[in-house]
């Protein structure tokens, strides 16, 4: 390889001249050696460069990414807030409908939807700055509890509805209003019996009013009893009895007329009759009774204003 060289012959083509010289190995490596180490220093320059600029360009682009990120962050945490602004508002109005419904008002210790373990980052969330993940993890917290609590106001707002629904339904089918506006003529309790003269025990109101004057039901419930015929100066004439569920019935005696029959609804203030003056009886009158689970009750105790 030593001894070998290579021989250059160049000559013109306008004439016969011709020219050679002789090269050795070393002179021919050596400028080749020259250039490409300057190709490789040129090449890993710029490579350089490209990095360089390409890391500038990275951290440029994840600094607006984490100040867009908080940005968000920020917008998330007001939402968050909100929202459970609007949870504590639904536990407020809870708790007015428990009162209205008379139930027990949940206790603060249940409504903190507690819940056991560690908070773990998600991948993604690992990546973020650490001022980030604890952000994160505490709006992804708040958002996770507020969404537990707004089931559970659901669940309890649900129940209280449906309580509210049930009190109502048992207020409608309680007596609680006069069946005919009039003078009383005998309360409930001992008193003189007219016919006997004798202190016997009156199991209703005696209420006088017109022959004719309509008589009302005083709560919703079914006619179980609507009696056309009688014997003259005996019991209480024509008489309506209606069952009001939950043990209460109502008995409107004496009537002129009947409006209702057997086993028709009715609803408080229905015209079930009118006033008159039938069965064992002095005058037009309405003799009107309230009983709870077959006892006779003071119907006076049921009366609200209206």
């Amino acid at each position: 390889m030593r001894d070998k060289r290579i021989k250059l012959i160049y000559f013109s083509l306008q004439g016969s001249e011709s020219k050679e010289v002789i090269l050795s190995w070393k002179v021919i490596i050596g400028p080749f050696s020259l250039l490409f180490g300057i190709i490789l220093l040129l090449v890993g320059i710029s490579i350089s460069v490209f990095t360089d600029n390409f890391h500038n360009f990275r951290i440029d682009t994840l600094t607006e990414t984490n100040a867009g990120l908080r940005t968000q962050l920020n917008e998330l945490g007001k939402v968050a807030n909100e929202l459970q602004t609007r949870v504590q508002r639904f536990e407020t109005e809870n708790d007015d409908l428990s009162i209205f419904a008379d139930h027990p008002i949940m206790d603060s210790d249940t409504r903190q939807v507690g819940v056991g373990g560690s908070s773990t980052l998600r991948t993604e969330e690992s990546l973020l700055p650490h001022d980030l993940q604890r952000v994160t993890n505490e709006y992804r917290s708040m958002l996770e509890t507020t969404s537990r609590k707004l089931d559970l106001v659901e669940s309890e707002k649900s129940v209280l509805l449906q309580a509210i629904e049930n009190r109502q339904i048992k207020l409608d089918h309680q007596p609680s209003i006069y069946p005919v506006v009039g003078r009383i003529t005998d309360n409930y309790g001992y008193r003189i019996d007219p016919f006997t003269k004798s202190k016997r025990h009156h199991k209703g109101l005696d209420i006088a009013q017109r022959r004719g004057t309509p008589v009302k039901a005083t709560a919703a419930g079914v006619v179980v009893l609507a009696k056309n015929h009688y014997k003259r100066n005996s019991g209480f004439g024509k008489v309506v009895k209606i069952d009001h569920g939950n043990g209460f019935t109502t008995i409107f005696g004496h009537l002129e007329n009947i409006n209702v029959k057997k086993g028709q609804k009715v609803k408080r203030h229905e015209i079930i009759g009118t006033v008159g003056s039938t069965g064992r009886s002095t005058g037009p009158h309405l003799h009107y009774e309230v009983l709870e689970n077959g006892k006779n009750l003071n119907p006076k105790n049921f009366i609200i204003a209206e």
